[in-house]
């Protein structure tokens, strides 16, 4: 739903010649993917971000509680932080 309305932004970085890609389109990208080699590349990924927001040695973890939120509240939010 979020990709269908959101199509024109998303054209502006992909080619959706038959527009927006199925459930199963997804799961089959994903099936032939080796989950090591994205381990390794998320790693790497992360790996650059993380000392332009944290100090070195320190790393910062957060989350989302689900199911909290109603339409008064908001959802709880976690967040950790480590250092070495």
């Amino acid at each position: 739903m979020w990709a269908h309305y959101r199509i024109d932004w998303l054209k502006r970085f992909l080619i959706l010649k038959n527009g927006v890609p199925s459930a199963a389109t997804f799961y089959r990208l994903f099936r032939a993917l080796d989950p090591k080699q994205v381990e390794a590349f998320f790693r790497r990924w992360v790996g650059q971000i993380v000392p332009a927001v944290a100090p070195a040695g320190q790393i910062v973890d957060g989350k989302t509680l689900r199911g909290l939120a109603d339409g008064n509240r908001r959802a709880a939010h976690i967040v950790r932080a480590c250092s070495q």
